[in-house]
């Protein structure tokens, strides 16, 4: 069995992985759009979301690498707390450009990472 730099088992995130956690976000962002009726922005991020969601569903293990590359570089508990805690923002602060799968895993890596990235031609939001 393969190790992380940190001695932990590796595990493979797949794109139907990825997009359960989306559509889960996406229905948190639901019941805060319903509390929360004239903001918006939840309910925009909760479209975005599922948008996303959809995208990623049937990615493979190439398209996934970046992610699989970033949660094997840093411990499984930060690992799951940068990437939730950004999922969580999308919509508000997290905007992969023009909903394209490949931005969002390296925006995904990157926050994982403790860092940031940005497609160009794009301001950091």
């Amino acid at each position: 069995m393969s190790e992380n730099m940190n001695g932990e088992a590796l595990s493979v995130i797949t794109g139907s992985t990825l997009a359960e956690v989306l559509r889960r976000t996406a229905e948190w962002r639901r019941e805060k759009a319903a509390e929360f009726p004239d903001d918006s922005r939840n309910e925009e991020a909760a479209d975005l979301l599922e948008s996303l969601a959809d995208s990623t569903e049937e990615l493979d293990y190439e398209e996934m690498a970046p992610l699989n590359a970033a949660a094997d570089e840093v411990d499984g508990y930060t690992f799951t707390e940068r990437t939730n805690e950004f999922i969580g923002r999308i919509g508000f602060d997290h905007f992969p450009a023009g909903n394209k799968p490949v931005h969002l895993m390296l925006m995904l890596a990157a926050a994982a990472r403790g860092g940031s990235w940005t497609p160009l031609g794009r301001e950091a939001a």
